[in-house]
């Protein structure tokens, strides 16, 4: 049988098109280069292309990182989605014991070979997210493959999720609160290097050897914007994008929801999980085993009536039910500004940044990608106005056939949010010192109309919009421009 790879339609071994889509049935090759009856696409790794198979993990099984560490598997852990996970101990060559941790393996194997490169990179990202410091995320460790389908190692939490505390039995309060304050750090750390978490929920809240709660599955859903479904090895469409009780409303306007994708999507989510925790597992806007549609859910979410909390809960402190009322208003622009606001309502001692350093002289201004296609990438600001000459610079989608249409063309390819002339950067000089600004928009003539014209998706500054008068930029500041964050650092 021949695999379509265009729609993954399996073909007689004869056919020469495919028979669901017309498509052209090229020959993949496996390793050693036999073809691959499968019509798997080749991944590269190691030094050497392979594609993607079944793999066979046993107690004791060892799995070799990039860094040539191995992890002994003890236990499988848990299986959901596209990815098994495991409870190991590593590593085994003679180095420090670093002791027990999960290694969770993505099954590229099943995912249409369409998707495969795509998941495999965002698999890296989730790795990537993992790496930020923090004491309330379920950091990365390592990462390898085995039988090319990427895996990567992760701190061990082997005290469940917080889905089954909720089915468990009545939380108490003061644990409650511990929780939720665990929880809120862990969004401030994400929210500070430009991550919108996007499928929070009580599963994703796992509590380690510790019993400390840890936020997870950060990686993935954080970086999916163009679509809430995918296409498996069938043919068939998988929900890899939000779980709808922890959804906003915006979050299910499609592109438009690529806009306003901002840290009060996780505030809503964080607010739905607190009225679960209480509730011992209602929802606000459905009753206990009440059937309804996901759109019925979400009409009565955008209406924002609910039962408050203290119906369930009359024991608690009030301030649980201000807290959960200005998490899960249906317009965003209602809740909560940032974390640190929740923080400070429950008592709790928020972290304050300093004063914003105002870019100097003195310090080259750069602008790094720390979300999108080209992470790592660094722009400086102060060498391209010194090439350039002036005191703009445009930001735009990087055009491969005209990559000097913008001073800044920023690298996209599996969304298409970066309008071709996005935004502009300035700088005004006040004495010795160098101010910068962002605007959306540029000035051009558009079918002979020359203006400023808005791009089409905006530009945020720290999670809030701006226009084309433009926002003031300073150290550590998140700019986000479709799907791509950049964070500004002054060296």
């Amino acid at each position: 049988m021949k695999r379509c790879k265009e729609c993954g339609y399996m073909n007689d071994d004869q056919a020469v098109s495919c028979q669901a889509c017309q498509a052209s049935l090229e020959v993949a090759y496996a390793p050693g280069g036999q073809p691959d009856p499968t019509g798997y696409r080749t991944t590269y790794h190691s030094g050497q292309f392979e594609f993607p198979v079944p793999y066979h993990i046993d107690r004791d099984s060892l799995l070799r990182c990039d860094a040539d560490w191995d992890y002994s598997v003890v236990q499988f852990i848990a299986e959901g989605g596209f990815a098994k996970v495991f409870h190991a101990r590593g590593p085994k060559s003679g180095r420090e014991d670093i002791g027990n941790v999960a290694v969770k393996i993505m099954n590229l194997f099943e995912l249409h070979p369409d998707q495969q490169k795509e998941f495999t990179k965002r698999f890296e990202r989730e790795y990537q997210v993992g790496q930020i410091d923090s004491d309330y995320i379920v950091r990365t460790f390592a990462k390898g493959f085995i039988s090319a389908n990427p895996f990567m190692v992760m701190e061990y939490c082997p005290n469940g999720t917080l889905d089954h505390r909720i089915q468990g039995g009545r939380i108490m309060e003061e644990d409650a609160k511990r929780i939720a304050v665990n929880i809120l750090c862990g969004l401030r750390d994400l929210h500070a290097a430009g991550v919108v978490h996007r499928d929070l929920k009580p599963s994703n809240i796992l509590f380690d050897e510790h019993n400390n709660p840890r936020v997870a599955d950060f990686g993935i859903s954080a970086y999916i914007r163009n679509r809430m479904t995918q296409i498996n090895r069938k043919g068939n469409l998988d929900s890899t994008l939000g779980t709808p009780y922890y959804c906003p409303p915006e979050q299910r306007k499609g592109i438009e929801s690529v806009r306003m994708t901002n840290p009060r999507m996780d505030i809503y989510a964080f607010g739905v999980i607190m009225y679960e925790t209480f509730s011992g597992g209602q929802f606000p806007f459905s009753r206990a085993n009440e059937d309804i549609s996901v759109d019925e859910y979400y009409k009565r979410a955008e209406k924002g009536n609910y039962e408050d909390i203290r119906h369930y809960r009359s024991d608690i402190d009030p301030v649980w039910s201000e807290l959960i009322s200005r998490c899960i208003y249906p317009r965003p622009e209602q809740r909560f500004e940032n974390v640190d606001e929740m923080l400070d309502l429950l008592g709790h001692q928020s972290f304050e940044p300093g004063n914003p350093e105002a870019p100097s002289q003195t310090g080259a201004v750069l602008l790094r990608v720390i979300n999108g296609d080209d992470i790592g990438r660094v722009y400086n600001l102060d060498e391209l106005i010194g090439k350039k000459g002036g005191s703009r610079l445009s930001v735009g989608w990087l055009d491969q056939y005209d990559p000097e249409k913008n001073d800044i063309g920023i690298l996209e390819k599996y969304t298409q949010y970066i309008s071709s002339r996005h935004a502009t950067i300035e700088m005004l000089r006040e004495g010795d010192k160098a101010m910068w600004f962002i605007r959306d928009g540029q000035w051009y003539d558009k079918d002979g109309d020359f203006r400023w014209h808005l791009s089409k998706n905006g530009v945020l500054v720290n999670s809030l919009e701006t226009d084309e008068s433009g926002s003031s930029i300073h150290s550590n500041d998140i700019i986000t421009i479709g799907d791509t964050k950049l964070k500004v650092e002054i060296r």
